[in-house]
């Protein structure tokens, strides 16, 4: 059907579900306006921003009420700033991850209540808060949802909710983040008969939102197809050209250059950051440093959110380590446990360990009166199942198929594991759970060609559902291989296939050296690397492993 496009790329759409014409356009070829959604085709959409008007028109206070991690702070920085600019008396609150815990609480409610608030809108937060939202109305104040976590079997009596998975909600998209989310509501107020604004500032302030939907949207590891990739594809364009003060210093402590911006360097050097204020202390610095608007102010909170940072993998490391060293059984699921260790770190480390044992892992911590854990998970096992079934024994929980978290009473902490480990025996039995290597296609070294390369770059960002593609190549020559960096962990390789010459990087695999003219087989990304002036592809290996004939 579409003979103008190389084959390797529409392999890769076909996998994305991206099969029909107008699908490959807006997946190739995206237009901000053609593919951005009617934010009223939101159910409560209408009902919501009138709201949100006629509090403002009355002069009274809305508290944005979000979350602490990059998500939940991009989108409460969303809000705050259009709000702001349409008049409103705004006030923040961003709980604190240990004593507040995640979403709302009773003593939150009465907090806002006793300040003079009369409209709490959640962001990345608040669908699971039944009994929370009973009683901010049983104190005269009004709550709007906006939302994108799992819902449960009842909802909030909220005065409107914004979440594209609730039952009946005729949002078509389903996968935005909660920035994503909470920027639909921004764009429902801009396109509200109450703004005035002009066109031309509605549009400039909606589009200069996008870099914080994009953080959101990489960061909370959403599906990246849809209208998600749409505004995470212009977002980091808005990124790169950056009018945000606090963006602008963030970058510059990280020695980050604006112009090189990527899909990577937000997951993996952005969001960190972001993150590291609710890990480590509190949410706050980085929802300041996000609003600032003064440079000198920015690069004060930068550069001591870039402290709290390398606090934060130094005590990562250390509880890794700490983790490492406990006895663990052939159990399908694993548990670590340290009443010491920071219970906002308790995620991080559970990802580190599932990638070292390839297997579901939970992390807890004490905070004194409760356990408080982490859990993340490996493909194909939805670890909310088994936390569903121990509901009535927690305090609190919730998340995605791959991570969750939960609060539990001492005493329940051993029932609670029976539960889990229960469900995993029944669920896997003694298989052995193993990481898999998907790749796009197995190709010859004569493909890797620029124009395979200008395809492929038309289809980032990359992210969840939309990987950045995988090759395969087999019995390639080793022409040289050395050990490079600072400890020499990383592989520095030249391969050959047939006539063609390729060079290639393979991070942290030094222990996978493989013998100068051996044949080797290779997985691997393709990527480009540029040098004063020069440009040359080069290969990124993600696995390699000797040929066998």
């Amino acid at each position: 059907e579409f003979p103008e496009i190389n084959n390797y790329l529409l392999n890769l759409l076909y996998r994305r579900n991206v099969r029909t014409s107008e699908e490959i356009e807006q997946f190739l070829q995206p237009e901000y306006n053609r593919d951005s959604i009617d934010p009223y085709q939101f159910r409560q959409m209408k009902q919501a921003c009138d709201l949100i008007y006629q509090t403002i028109e009355q002069k009274q206070v809305i508290t944005i009420h979000g979350d602490y991690d990059a998500d939940g702070v991009c989108a409460s920085t969303i809000l705050i700033l259009t709000l702001e600019r349409l008049g409103a008396t705004v006030n923040c609150f961003l709980p604190h991850r240990e004593k507040d815990g995640y979403g709302l609480n009773a003593k939150t409610v009465d907090y806002l209540q006793q300040q003079g608030t009369k409209l709490i809108i959640t962001c990345d937060c608040g669908i699971s808060n039944i009994k929370e939202i009973e009683q901010a109305n049983s104190l005269g104040l009004h709550v709007i949802v906006t939302d994108h976590h799992q819902v449960p079997p009842e909802l909030p009596a909220a005065a409107a909710i914004i979440h594209p998975k609730v039952p009946g909600e005729t949002y078509p998209f389903k996968e935005l983040a909660g920035g994503g989310v909470a920027f639909k509501l921004a764009q429902g107020l801009l396109r509200h008969p109450l703004c005035q604004l002009t066109e031309q500032d509605k549009e400039i302030h909606e589009k200069w939102l996008l870099d914080l939907v994009a953080i959101s949207s990489i960061a909370d590891m959403v599906s990246l197809l849809g209208e998600t990739r749409l505004y995470a594809k212009f977002g980091l364009h808005v990124m790169r050209k950056n009018r945000r003060e606090g963006l602008k210093a963030l970058l510059e402590v990280a020695s980050i250059s604006p112009e090189s911006i990527t899909e990577q360097t937000v997951g993996y050097q952005i969001a960190p950051r972001i993150n590291a204020a609710g890990r480590v202390d509190h949410a706050n610095a980085a929802l300041y440093l996000l609003r600032e608007t003064d440079s000198d102010k920015a690069k004060e909170l930068a550069l001591a959110l870039q402290e709290t940072n390398v606090l934060r993998q130094k005590q990562t490391d250390t509880m890794t380590s700490e983790a490492l060293r406990q006895p663990v059984g052939d159990e399908p699921v694993l548990f670590f446990y340290n009443e010491a260790w920071p219970l906002g770190l308790t995620g991080l480390v559970a990802g580190k360990l599932v990638r070292e044992y390839g297997k579901p892992c939970f992390v807890f911590g004490f905070d004194g009166e409760k356990i408080v854990g982490s859990a993340r998970s490996v493909d194909g096992i939805n670890i909310m199942e088994p936390v569903r079934l121990a509901e009535k024994h927690l305090l609190s929980f919730g998340g995605h198929p791959q991570a969750c978290g939960v609060r539990l009473a001492s005493d329940q902490f051993d029932t609670f594991k029976q539960i889990i480990l229960d469900w995993a025996r029944q669920k896997l039995g003694t298989r052995e759970v193993t990481q898999r290597l998907e790749v796009e296609a197995v190709i010859p070294f004569t493909e890797v060609n620029w124009t395979l390369v200008d395809s492929l770059q038309k289809c980032s960002p990359f992210g969840m559902d939309n990987p950045e593609p995988i090759f395969a190549s087999y019995a390639v020559d080793v022409i040289s291989a050395v050990l490079v960096g600072k400890e020499s962990k990383h592989l520095k390789l030249t391969l050959r296939q047939g006539t063609k010459t390729i060079p290639a990087i393979a991070f942290g695999q030094a222990a996978s050296l493989p013998t100068v003219g051996s044949e080797v087989d290779v997985a691997y990304t393709i990527s480009v690397n540029q040098w004063n002036g020069n440009r040359e592809i080069q290969l990124q290996i993600i696995s390699i492993k000797t040929h066998e004939r």
